[in-house]
C-alpha cells in the first residue's frame, strides 16, 4: 500500500495505515464486489460503516481515495482518542503523506507516544516531551483507579471488622496513592527522551491488606 494517513492539528500529527483489505474492498467497482471483497478474513469492517466510505471514494477508485475515505470516516474517534477536544475536531485536517512511510522503522520505536508527535520541517514527527509526559502521567493515574478501588473495600471490610491498626494503614496508603502523581512527577521529567519515558514506571506503595 501506497498511502499512509495523517491527522494534524497544530503542528501534532497521527500517522496510520489503513487494512489493506479495506482498502481494496473500497476500490471495488460495484456494492456487492464490495462486500464480497470486506468479508476476506484478513479484515472486516460492519457493513452500516463500510457503504459510506465507498461511497466517497466516487470514481476513478484510486488507493488515494479509498484512504481518504477511511480517515474522513475515523476523524472524530482519532481526535477524541488522541486527546482534542470535540471542539476542535473540526478543525482537523487529513492529509495523505506518502513520504512517512519512509521513516516508518523510524517511527515505530516512539509509536507509544504518537499522539504527542510533532511535525518537523524535514516532516519527520518528533515526540513532543511535554505532552509525552502529561500522557504517560494520565497512563498512571488510569493504572492507579483499580487501586484505589480496591483499597476503599479494603478499608470498608477493616471498619466492619473494628481493626483500627489496618484502617488508620490503609488511609495512608490511600493518601500515598493519590499523592503519587505529585511524587513522582520529578522522575518524569526527568525523562529526556521517549525511550527514557517508556522505560520509567512509577514506585508504587505497598498494599498492605
Amino acid at each position: 500500500m501506497s498511502y499512509c494517513g495523517v491527522f494534524a492539528l497544530a503542528g501534532r500529527v497521527h500517522i496510520t495505515r489503513p487494512n489493506p483489505n479495506t482498502v481494496t474492498a473500497l476500490l471495488m467497482p460495484t456494492w456487492e464486489a464490495c462486500v464480497r471483497t470486506n468479508e476476506q478474513p484478513t479484515g472486516h469492517v460492519d457493513h452500516t460503516t463500510l457503504r459510506p466510505m465507498w461511497e466517497f471514494v466516487g470514481f476513478p477508485r484510486t488507493e488515494q481515495a479509498a484512504v481518504r475515505a477511511i480517515l474522513e470516516h475515523a476523524v472524530q474517534r482519532v481526535a477524541v482518542t488522541h486527546g482534542f477536544t470535540r471542539a476542535e475536531v473540526s478543525h482537523l485536517a487529513v492529509v495523505e503523506e506518502v513520504g512517512l512511510l519512509a521513516h516508518e522503522a523510524q517511527l515505530n520505536h516512539q509509536r507509544r507516544f504518537r499522539a504527542s508527535w510533532r511535525l518537523t520541517e524535514a516532516s519527520v514527527p518528533i515526540v513532543d516531551m511535554p505532552l509525552a509526559r502529561i500522557q504517560r502521567m494520565n497512563e498512571v493515574r488510569a493504572e492507579r483507579a483499580p487501586k484505589l478501588v480496591k483499597s476503599d473495600v479494603d478499608l470498608l471490610k477493616a471498619q466492619e471488622a473494628a481493626n483500627l491498626v489496618l484502617q488508620q494503614t490503609l488511609r495512608d496508603y490511600r493518601t500515598a496513592l493519590r499523592d503519587i502523581p505529585q511524587a513522582q512527577k520529578p522522575a518524569v521529567d526527568a525523562c529526556t527522551t521517549p525511550d527514557a519515558l517508556e522505560s520509567w514506571v512509577p514506585t508504587w506503595p505497598v498494599d498492605p491488606a
